[in-house]
């Protein structure tokens, strides 16, 4: 299974973020904001690029995040990159020595610390991607990295490596009616259904000109790196999960399609769920993967490398969609 540390570049200001990195900022009103994502009503006293929760209907689970002490841990066991991480008792500690300490205390509690000269912004990036996937994960939901859309009939989830094009095609398929569910990182509780997350996908460039305009047009959105996030219809609903869709690049002369299954079905999710060495049971991640999507048909979309070709892409994903929609009991 590979780790995924995504998102940890700045969000744009879709939920009033601005891209402000280590800069040190005017002091910020200290006021708790309810957020909804990932199936849960999330209180946190430092911002996040999240939905807010619709108060009508609260969610089962709810958890706070809080500004505290941290205490520095040098003998943290594991490490990704730079940041640091372990089980400290039956807490687990996170270590990102430019942005924050954070503590996970049981199921419905995280204790953040920010390094000098962090602002909220910046922590609450971490807290978004990195910390609530692994709260997921001891919840016992399964997260995937990829882009996820809900259609008429159900979610589709994107997998791949970087650069297959999960948020370009969700992005594109918006377009096209569909609305998006979260990128980059995806929670699949039981059913199986896909709780909505962070609804904003990043776009290359030359994709965001395709899709949405010119991007010196919308510099605000640009994230520091080399992306454009942008806004688009997306939903806040938790969605049966309809099919995955592994997009892969190859030498191909025209865009392939094949079904994945069996054991090769279960190992190319393995490939793109998000675990933690140290932290996640690679036996239980193995076991829920297999029980709650042994009946989701999965399939493989090869498309040409250097050759553009996402109007077929896009056509290939709701044919597939309908004709599952055709074979539903």
């Amino acid at each position: 299974m590979k780790v995924y540390i995504r998102g940890l570049t700045p969000y744009v200001d879709f939920w009033a973020f601005r891209r402000t990195g280590l800069k040190e900022s005017a002091p910020s009103i200290r006021n708790l904001k309810v957020y909804a994502a990932f199936g849960m009503d999330i209180t946190s006293a430092i911002p996040l690029p999240l939905p807010p929760s619709d108060t009508a209907n609260p969610a089962e689970i709810s958890i706070k995040i809080v500004e505290g002490e941290v205490p520095v841990n040098p003998d943290l066991p594991y490490a990704v990159g730079g940041i640091r991480y372990g089980r400290l008792g039956e807490a687990i500690q996170f270590d990102v020595p430019w942005a924050a300490r954070y503590r996970i205390e049981g199921a419905s509690r995280i204790v953040v610390q920010r390094v000098p000269g962090a602002t909220e912004d910046f922590a609450g990036l971490y807290l978004s991607g990195l910390i609530l996937a692994t709260m997921l994960g001891a919840r016992g939901i399964i997260t995937l990295h990829g882009s996820a859309v809900s259609s008429a009939g159900g979610g589709i989830i994107f997998i791949g490596d970087k650069g297959a094009g999960k948020s370009t095609t969700a992005a594109a398929l918006a377009a096209r009616g569909c609305r998006i569910l979260c990128d980059d990182v995806i929670p699949i509780a039981e059913g199986p259904e896909i709780y909505p997350g962070i609804p904003l996908p990043k776009l290359l460039p030359d994709a965001y000109e395709k899709l949405i305009g010119s991007p010196e047009k919308a510099p605000e959105l640009f994230d520091g790196v080399s992306k454009y996030q942008v806004s688009l219809p997306s939903s806040d609903k938790p969605t049966a999960l309809r099919m995955i869709i592994a997009l892969e690049i190859a030498h191909r002369e025209s865009l392939h399609i094949d079904p994945i299954r069996g054991g090769a079905k279960i190992h190319k999710i393995l490939q793109n769920t998000m675990s933690l060495a140290g932290i996640d049971e690679p036996v239980l991640v193995f076991d829920r993967c297999a029980e709650r999507l042994a009946a989701v048909p999965c399939y493989r979309i090869q498309r040409p490398a250097g050759k553009y070709c996402l109007d077929e892409l896009v056509d290939a994903v709701i044919q597939l969609d309908h004709e599952a929609a055709a074979v539903k009991p």
